[in-house]
């Protein structure tokens, strides 16, 4: 199955994403910036390095932002 990264997953639509994904069987991949959730991991967008790091170790097929 082709991963998925949602990126913002503490907001109202990555929430909600991340909970639409998870119910057709997915495990996708979360960030949050500032609002801490469980499983998921904290990313500054804004830090070029950070983001290419998790896109080179996740290997997404989709992104969400």
């Amino acid at each position: 199955m082709t991963q998925s990264l949602v990126i913002g997953a503490s907001g109202l639509v990555g929430g909600h994403l991340v909970a639409a994904l998870t119910s057709a069987g997915q495990a996708p991949v979360s960030t949050y910036h500032s609002d801490p959730i469980p499983l998921a991991s904290v990313l500054d967008i804004t830090q070029q390095a950070d983001v290419l790091d998790l896109l080179e170790s996740t290997k997404p097929g989709f992104v969400y932002l």
